[in-house]
């Protein structure tokens, strides 16, 4: 017992690094659910981050304010007990939510915001739950030599442990299984800290009800700035997280695994810097920490044109050696900012502690609210109004301002003008032969769309031929003339097969040229589903004289393609899915049972005829033979046709 008593802090550490570690394993995995049931990676991260973030500010404001009569530690047991049995329910709530949705008449904005509203209640749920826990182990640990720092830093390390064990769990074990099990180890840290708690003496701070009373009354006077200011840092970090995302998840291996990677290195960034601030002077910190951070950030600008190269021109031997090699690189052009935020609040803390008590987890609770509201501007305001990188030089201004609020120097206005200046070369994107410098170096932009879904470009080669590219990945072969009639085979090959057919169904649109395929079937019915609004008006501006002014001849619906089949009850006789690339976030459900379910409703009963084409250059063996099972478990009478590199199931 002597020995437990000795060493329980370090216990406790040890405790609330798996702590860290489960909570972002759920996360990472909450977020990829998310993606698929939007069908847009960046909703996805955005819910679930915005969701996480807003329950760790509640949850760190709860339990900074109120006592609730319990061992801490006891009270950390039951906090992760409950949140590993919301993860063990997630998928039937999920489920219940979805159904919900089936019900209902929405437009595609509609729908967008009911999606978003019930993921962020139902995450926000156990996200505070793990809020709640930060000021629960600070309380317990007030006694000990152990500072806020390392706590914070401990369970951000525990968090990039978390971050990338689904990279080794959802290849090998799938979804359900990969949180069933995150939640099961959940659980045994609830036990670990149940059996603790009754060995261990309360640490409680002595902090009485009259005195929280009167001291929120004078931080309401005197502290409201501070407050505003480290929120003002936390909405500025999380606009760089969402809009690196966007950005890195364009350029880098194009998987649902970059969120993993780049939430990792975040969170080393973050952890390193927490346990590092220790040794900062406190006298010159807070007038370095934002200068570096917000210069960093535009930094990270500069590099883009050269992490692009590289990229394109190396090869890798396997996809976890292309993670690794990639999230190197992303280490290198984000480490100093997230450094800079990992030491920021055991500095600030530090700093205010003298006037606040608990002057941390409050600190942390602000800092997680203004997160969350950045999260939410960067992806649903400020991409889609001002373009990723400009979101990424608005974060870092914000960054600046919030932070020299404790700097009192005459050289702020200086460093601001500098700011200004450093970041208007690279405020705008640069452009596709500087992105793609290998592939298409000779190009131009002629075309350029951002939204929440997606970047859009049309290029134009030096021949005058163009292509069409969402998230730098082609959406459809060339406007070349052999390649466009390729795409038209798409299109006929279905038609000729049915004989007779008189409504057609395009899952997908692109450029139009593969519908343009339909256009000596005179007497068709046609109806096209895009997601993408670039895609739609480049298709309808960019490219009309290859394909004819297809957008003219039939109704385009700007729409989820599963949402589309769940609310359509119309029936064709054709049904033509596009080439969807399958690492990309969501468009893997588009090769899904459910997904062929859905088509296989939607076809008229006697002879309906459903194509799916494949590219076989982005399958390998083991893949590609999945979804050869999937599409027969679905249609067991089905036939394969092979057009050069395109694979159609019929």
């Amino acid at each position: 017992m002597n020995k437990v008593m000795r060493r329980w802090p370090g216990v406790v550490i040890a405790l609330y690094f798996v702590s860290g570690l489960t909570a972002l394993a759920y996360q990472v995995l909450w977020a990829r659910m998310l993606a698929l049931q939007f069908g847009v990676s960046i909703f996805g991260v955005v819910v679930t981050v915005a969701a996480f973030m807003l329950g760790l500010g509640v949850g760190s404001l709860i339990g900074a304010r109120w006592r609730f009569g319990l061992h801490p530690l006891f009270s950390l047991a039951l906090l992760e007990a409950g949140v590993a049995l919301f993860a063990v329910s997630i998928p039937f709530l999920f489920d219940f939510s979805g159904s919900l949705l089936r019900t209902e008449d929405l437009s595609l904005t509609a729908w967008y915001a009911y999606e978003f509203v019930a993921a962020l209640v139902l995450l926000m749920l156990p996200a505070t739950l793990l809020g709640i826990g930060f000021p629960l182990v600070l309380r317990a640990l007030s006694n000990s030599n152990i500072s806020l720092g390392t706590v914070y830093g401990v369970n951000a390390l525990g968090g990039v442990v978390g971050a990338l064990i689904p990279l080794a769990l959802l290849p090998s074990v799938g979804w359900v299984a990969a949180n069933y099990s995150i939640a099961a180890l959940g659980f045994f840290l609830a036990v670990f800290f149940l059996v603790l708690s009754r060995h261990i003496e309360s640490s409680y701070v002595d902090c009485s009800i009259s005195t929280v009373k009167s001291t929120v009354a004078l931080e309401q006077v005197s502290q409201w700035k501070n407050y505003l200011a480290y929120a003002g840092v936390g909405a500025a970090a999380l606009m760089l997280e969402v809009a690196w995302t966007r950005l890195f998840g364009m350029i880098l291996l194009r998987t649902e695994y970059v969120l993993a990677v780049i939430l990792a290195v975040f969170l080393l960034g973050i952890g390193l810097g927490s346990l590092l601030a220790k040794r900062l002077l406190l006298r010159n910190a807070l007038v370095v920490l934002p200068v570096v951070a917000s210069f960093f950030a535009i930094l990270s600008l500069w590099g883009i044109p050269f992490l692009a190269s590289w990229v394109e021109s190396s090869q890798y031997a396997s996809l976890t050696l292309a993670l690794l090699s990639q999230g190197l690189l992303v280490v290198l052009l984000t480490a100093p900012v997230t450094l800079v935020l990992g030491m920021w609040l055991p500095v600030l803390s530090r700093h205010l502690e003298d006037t606040m008590p608990l002057a941390g987890a409050k600190l942390y609770g602000v800092n997680s609210l203004g997160a969350a509201l950045g999260a939410c501007l960067a992806g649903f305001v400020m991409i889609p109004l001002l373009g990723t990188t400009l979101t990424i030089c608005f974060a870092a201004i914000l960054l600046f301002v919030s932070g020299m609020y404790w700097a009192a120097s005459p050289r702020v206005l200086l460093s601001g003008l500098l700011l200004l200046l450093f970041a208007f070369p690279v405020a705008m994107l640069p452009q596709v032969n500087v992105l793609l410098p290998n592939s298409l170096n000779a190009s131009s932009d002629v075309f350029f769309y951002e939204d929440a879904v997606s970047i859009t470009h049309v290029v134009e080669r030096q021949d005058g031929q163009r292509l069409l590219l969402g998230d730098l990945q082609r959406m459809d072969a060339s406007s070349e003339p052999s390649a466009v009639v390729a795409q038209q085979n798409q299109a006929r090959l279905p038609l000729l097969l049915h004989g007779e057919p008189r409504s057609l169904l395009f899952l997908g649109v692109g450029t139009g040229i593969s519908a343009s395929g339909s256009l000596p079937f005179p007497r068709l019915d046609r109806v096209g589903v895009e997601l993408s609004a670039g895609a739609i008006y480049a298709a309808e501006h960019w490219f009309a004289q290859v394909n004819h002014d297809i957008s003219s001849k039939m109704r385009v619906v700007r729409d989820d393609v599963r949402r589309f089949l769940q609310r359509e009850t119309k029936r064709y006789d054709v049904i033509i899915g596009d080439l969807f690339h399958p690492d990309l976030v969501g468009r893997s459900a588009l090769l899904s049972v459910e997904q062929f379910q859905r088509v296989r409703a939607r076809l008229t009963p006697a002879d309906g005829l459903y194509v799916q084409w494949l590219a076989l250059n982005q399958f390998d063996v083991a893949s590609l033979q999945v979804i050869l099972r999937t599409f027969h478990y679905v249609f067991p009478e089905g036939e394969l046709f092979l057009d050069g590199f395109r694979l159609a199931l019929v």
